[in-house]
């Protein structure tokens, strides 16, 4: 379980990507972030107003304190009881008297009131408005009423600088706890996404990562009904059936292998042990067409003919069987193996069948591999007798190459030969196939064959792509670290 985890987190650093985690907490927290921001305007907006109105609460005790006589109009002159009062720095305090001038003063104005607004305060209406040069000032005409009579005008200019400064303390409280929320809500999300979804994907990743190298023994712990949990009982069932399955494909293998072993034996000892009384009975057919050669009537001849012909294709057919028998029971051990000496060897091998022919064989520089030296010849020799074998009317021109692709090397032969029907690609592998009657062309059809089983045997792959009338290419592929021998 080690192992898959650190497997699983060197992935994660290696693989640069946005989280599923994260992605979800994001999903969260962003709306939650957006209504705590909403709700802290709200609050902080629903706090300015209060202590906007809590100060005109404070002038319009003021002035009833004044109009019931509970305080003297000297008070108005008094600066430091006046700030006290209304917990805001007072820039000026004056009563107007209904003649228009000042009885009572302190400080001075910043701004001019209008004639017209001093009017309607005398009218009975109390005026109120703020003006805005850096910190907030409200200004403030009040009638001051006894006996239902205006007997003067109560003008105040008041600085919002203390209640601004509530305002941001207020503020930066909230945003203190509204720090502090989102942490705490981030924590807790982040604990129980880590507990609820993050553990258990994580653990459909240890548990697939298992699988893919072939530990199916693991059971993933069943939680809750939930999709996750629906998801982890499929994950087991999955990893059952894998294993239920891998079982009886290591018996099929198993038997396989067997099988393929006792045939392989079989074929090996029947094609060896048929060679001695094939070889007497053609012997003595041969020995009847020497003697009796038109002695007899023409049909014995013929006869003759047959049996001399059956026997001899016979004895060919047992040796090339022999020959395909012995690729996997005969096989020597892989080696450093040139392929330019090896193809040398062949050409050496073919040299009247190239001379007959007329054929061109060239080579691109082919490399050195791990193989078993003797089969590279047998499979180099079967491809190149072939191309020479099923040539067109013209000349034939042969070219082997091979090139490196990641961790294997490419071989190719191409001729410019009869060509091959697509439908036929697969057919021409398999033993005693043919395409053509033995009228034209020679051959027991195992050619292909046994060079399939000996690039098999490389660990590497085998196939053709032609086109009818414009030639052929055969490749056949070798790991470039093939020192694994079956």
């Amino acid at each position: 379980m080690k192992s898959e985890n650190k497997e699983y987190h060197e992935y994660k650093k290696k693989k640069h990507y946005f989280s599923l985690s994260w992605k979800i907490i994001l999903l969260t927290m962003i709306p939650f972030l957006m209504v705590l921001i909403v709700l802290s305007a709200l609050t902080i907006q629903d706090k300015t107003q209060n202590e906007r109105e809590l100060v005109l609460n404070r002038i319009d005790s003021y002035v009833n304190l004044l109009e019931s006589g509970d305080l003297s109009f000297e008070c108005i002159s008094q600066k430091e009881k006046l700030e006290t009062m209304f917990d805001e720095r007072v820039i000026s305090s004056e009563l107007i008297g209904r003649d228009k001038s000042v009885v009572y003063a302190t400080g001075t104005p910043e701004y001019e009131v209008g004639p017209e607004l001093i009017q309607k305060a005398f009218d009975g209406f109390a005026v109120t408005y703020t003006r805005q040069n850096g910190t907030a000032v409200l200004i403030s005409l009040y009638p001051v009423i006894v006996e239902e009579t205006v007997v003067g005008v109560l003008h105040l200019e008041l600085s919002f600088e203390r209640s601004n400064e509530r305002i941001k303390q207020y503020t930066f409280f909230i945003l203190i706890l509204n720090a502090c929320g989102l942490v705490a809500s981030f924590l807790l999300v982040r604990f129980l996404l880590q507990r609820i979804v993050i553990n258990r994907l994580e653990a459909l990743t240890d548990m697939s990562l298992m699988i893919s190298k072939g530990n199916l023994q693991h059971r993933l712990d069943i939680r809750s009904n939930d999709e996750l949990g629906i998801l982890a009982s499929a994950f087991n069932n999955m990893a059952g059936e894998l294993a239920k399955r891998n079982e009886q494909l290591e018996q099929t293998v198993t038997d396989l292998r067997r099988s393929n072993t006792e045939l392989e034996q079989f074929a090996y000892v029947a094609s060896h042990d048929l060679q001695e009384p094939l070889r007497m009975v053609s012997s003595y057919v041969q020995l009847l067409a020497r003697r009796y050669r038109g002695k007899l009537d023409s049909d014995a001849d013929d006869f003759i003919g047959y049996a001399v012909d059956g026997a001899k294709r016979m004895q060919t057919l047992i040796n090339d069987l022999l020959i395909f028998s012995r690729v996997g029971t005969r096989g020597k051990p892989f080696k450093q193996t040139n392929c330019e000496t090896v193809l040398n060897e062949v050409l050496m091998n073919l040299e009247v069948a190239i001379m007959e022919s007329d054929a061109k064989v060239t080579h691109s520089i082919l490399p050195t591999v791990m193989a078993d030296g003797s089969q590279l010849v047998m499979l180099l020799q079967n491809l190149i007798s072939n191309a020479i074998k099923f040539r067109s009317e013209e000349v034939p021109n042969i070219h082997i190459s091979a090139k490196q692709k990641k961790d294997e090397w490419i071989f190719s032969i191409a001729d410019n030969g009869i060509g091959i029907e697509s439908e036929f690609f697969d057919r021409i592998f398999v033993i005693f196939q043919r395409l053509h009657g033995r009228e034209k062309y020679t051959g027991t059809g195992i050619g292909l064959a046994v060079c399939k089983k000996i690039v098999e045997r490389h660990s590497g792959r085998i196939w053709v792509e032609s086109e009818s009338g414009e030639g052929t290419t055969f490749f056949f592929t070798i790991p470039i670290k093939g020192d694994e021998q079956e």
